[in-house]
């Protein structure tokens, strides 16, 4: 068990103290006459109340001790793991930093973002010209239609026999 454990069934343990002397010295001080009877029947039964309610919170926090000191156990292995993982991260950081290339390396890493910016600018630049291609092979189909239907119509145009005009001059 771990502090908390002990620290709650210390303050129920006392609550439970502290009820008991509080129904028994209720009980010696309830006085004589007619309402002592009455006074020391409600007395006793307070203090039986008194005493299951304090028997059941022990009971409950009995039973929620265990989650409790269980979670308490896992935080403190989480804890040391973390420790562990901070020391191995130290060190392995010292490493890194006491090689010769580490220079060279902080340099590049540092034009990292540099780099990321302009792979960005090429991406948009690329989505921009795939747009207009696209826009500009719209247009050429557009204009191959018109021209398919231009020539079409001097084909028919071109196809009819002309037909001479017959009679409807003047004599």
């Amino acid at each position: 068990m771990n502090y908390f454990s002990y620290n709650i069934l210390g303050i129920v343990k006392k609550k439970r103290m502290e009820a008991e002397a509080h129904t028994s010295n209720e009980q010696q001080h309830s006085g004589g006459g007619n309402g002592a009877a009455s006074t020391l029947a409600d007395t006793a039964l307070d203090g039986r109340e008194s005493f299951a309610a304090s028997g059941m919170s022990l009971g409950l926090l009995e039973n929620l001790n265990f989650p409790f000191v269980h979670l308490a156990q896992k935080l403190h292995e989480l804890e040391e793991s973390q420790c562990q993982l901070i020391n191995t991260l130290a060190i392995q950081n010292t490493k890194l930093e006491s090689l010769p290339q580490w220079s060279h390396i902080v340099a590049v890493l540092a034009k990292v973002p540099d780099y990321n910016q302009k792979l960005h600018a090429m991406k948009q630049e690329m989505a921009e010209t795939t747009d207009k291609v696209q826009r500009l092979k719209g247009r050429a189909n557009k204009l191959q239609q018109r021209k398919l239907a231009v020539e079409e119509k001097e084909r028919h145009l071109n196809a009819k026999p002309s037909q001479p005009q017959q009679g409807g001059g003047k004599a």
